[in-house]
């Protein structure tokens, strides 16, 4: 099980490489018809305030045992951690040491748990009611308290012609 800490809600994830190996640690190389599915797991995501989901492409292509994964974002309660599955086709269940392996772990899919840990939205940053933590864009809004629930960020306005007394003495 690997982690994504302080990820931002909405926020794209790292691109990363992922490789099938078998239990010499040997690259087991795949045809390129065989797929990486990210799947959320649901267990307990119903606690939460805002539902999990994952924008951009979920569904990745093996080349020879290899996936980048990439142009990924996730968004859901800020301040939770959540579980994906990424999921295969490409392991053949009925080879023994697979069968026993999944016997012995009460699971009936060999996958791959990625747990990712969303950081609360920080100062600068909008909540938005789909719980994502949007960058204020410069220059044009800005937010000086930290947001814990959807809120609305301060539009800059300009001043024109105002003026203001000098505090100089003349």
């Amino acid at each position: 099980m690997s982690r994504i800490p302080k990820q931002q809600s909405g926020g794209e994830i790292q691109p990363f490489y992922l490789a099938l190996m078998d239990k010499y640690n040997q690259i087991v190389t795949a045809d390129s018809t065989n797929k990486i599915r990210l799947v959320i797991n649901v267990t307990n995501t119903q606690n939460y305030r805002y539902p999990p989901i994952i924008e951009g492409d979920s569904t990745f292509y093996l080349s020879y045992g290899l996936v980048e994964i990439k142009d990924v974002a996730f968004a859901a309660t800020p301040g939770a951690n959540y579980s994906i599955s990424l999921m295969t086709e490409a392991i053949d269940k009925t080879k023994k040491s697979n069968a026993e392996y999944m016997k012995s772990q009460g699971i009936d899919q060999i996958d791959f748990k990625l747990v990712i840990g969303l950081r609360e939205c920080e100062i600068g940053e909008q909540f938005t009611s789909s719980g994502k933590c949007v960058k204020c864009p410069d220059g044009l809004s800005f937010s000086l308290v930290k947001m814990n629930e959807p809120g609305k960020i301060i539009k800059l306005q300009i001043l024109q012609d105002v003026q203001i007394p000098s505090l100089a003495q003349e």
